[in-house]
């Protein structure tokens, strides 16, 4: 992607987000400032934050053909600050300016409930926020998952993983553990789904597809072998690059996802009608999840337990 520098007179041509966390955290923020782009008429312009503390939060949007360019503040001065969310938000779904030389007001969101504010932005709007549902881009979905096609990728696929992914039934099952565990601060917020999840998750889509064959994806191979040690017609999927899972998962016919924005991708991207995606109702931990409305993030169909 090229890399802009954008001047207050630019400002009527762009609307641009900033980046940061996981490559599923990254991909809503794309995605609703991309469809919001293209109701407006704009070019989309995308403002990326690194952070060191989690090695999988760097940029990971370059793996997809996507349609933006990279604004990057010229040298020596300051990016847009906040605090709180990544820095001081304004209240829900309120326009500000978040200050920094971004030459153009701000629109910043915390929280995961929908704004239908954001859809009153206009052109030369910085947006800040996680953005985490697809009520934001759901009018272009057909465009944000060309956005998201990794077909250039299938050559770089074992053949036996895509056999197995494209057979009749197949089911991802995407069991995280990584940062979630590891990592206090995530695992207090987000926590870890159990064997009971996993178990309820099984036995329900063994009902809804007899001949389900289960993958099982993981950044934790012993621990979702040892999870899973007792499930028949399964196959702990090889260790892959995050992209290849992502593909590879997302050409399932079924879903069991975990409370993970990145294997929520891995069942969005899958555009067969018939498909069946069982989610934790338990996003969060429970301390989390009474702060926090969470009842827009997965799609109306989708099965919670």
């Amino acid at each position: 992607m090229d890399k802009v520098a954008i001047k207050k007179a630019d400002l009527n041509r762009y609307l641009c987000v900033r980046i940061f966390g996981g490559l599923g955290n990254q991909m809503f923020q794309y995605a609703t400032a991309y469809a919001q782009a293209q109701r407006l008429n704009l070019d989309l312009a995308l403002h990326v934050i690194g952070t060191k503390r989690l090695e999988h939060a760097h940029f990971g949007l370059d793996i997809f053909p996507l349609d933006a360019v990279l604004w990057e503040p010229e040298d020596g001065e300051q990016t847009p600050q906040a605090s709180g969310l990544l820095g001081r938000l304004s209240k829900k779904g309120r326009k500000s300016r978040l200050g920094g030389n971004w030459p153009g007001p701000g629109f910043s969101h915390e929280g995961l409930t929908v704004s239908p504010d954001l859809r009153s932005v206009e052109a030369g709007t910085y947006l800040l926020g996680y953005f985490q549902s697809e009520d934001y881009f759901g009018d272009q979905a057909n465009t944000i998952r060309k956005q998201f096609s990794l077909d250039h990728l299938l050559t770089e696929c074992e053949e036996t993983s895509l056999a197995l992914v494209d057979r009749q039934n197949s089911v991802s099952v995407h069991i995280r553990r990584g940062d979630y565990l590891h990592d206090p601060k995530v695992l207090k917020i987000h926590g870890i789904m159990e064997d009971d999840y996993y178990e309820a998750g099984r036995h329900l889509m063994e009902r809804i597809a007899p001949e389900a064959h289960f993958c099982i994806f993981s950044d934790d191979q012993e621990a979702a072998d040892e999870l899973t040690r007792d499930w028949p017609n399964k196959t702990l999927m090889p260790p892959a690059s995050r992209e290849q899972d992502l593909l590879l998962m997302s050409r399932c016919n079924h879903h069991i996802v975990a409370n993970s924005s990145f294997s929520w991708w891995g069942a969005w991207l899958n555009n067969q009608s018939d498909k069946q995606v069982i989610a934790p109702r338990r996003w969060f931990t429970r301390d989390h999840m009474q702060e926090t409305y969470i009842d827009d993030i997965c799609p109306k169909g989708w099965i919670l337990i």
